[in-house]
């Protein structure tokens, strides 16, 4: 399955991050920084979902942040859609 990011409405975050898993296997390495994020975001439904403690927003933040050496084509896409996520998350809290 190949998702269009740039032309979606919404998306669990436990398929994007199957097709962050299947575009970034260095991802799924343990010892990777993003290794820990990804795993959680296949447990998280939407940016307002938890996992354990920790709020779907900051495990999808840190994802982003631990997967700078994530540089594909596809990344483009999927790391847009969920920063722009994240930023109507936010916006909508303030």
């Amino acid at each position: 399955m190949s998702i269009d990011y740039t032309k979606i409405q919404y998306i669990y975050l436990s398929d994007i991050a199957q097709e962050i898993v299947k575009d970034f296997p260095e991802a799924t390495v343990k010892g990777h920084p993003a290794y820990g994020y990804l795993r959680a975001m296949l447990q998280l439904t939407d940016i307002e979902d938890c996992y354990g403690q920790d709020p779907a927003s900051s495990v999808v933040s840190y994802f982003l942040s631990n997967a700078e050496d994530w540089k594909t084509e596809k990344s483009k896409g999927i790391k847009g859609y969920l920063q722009k996520l994240l930023d109507a998350y936010y916006q909508s809290r303030s």
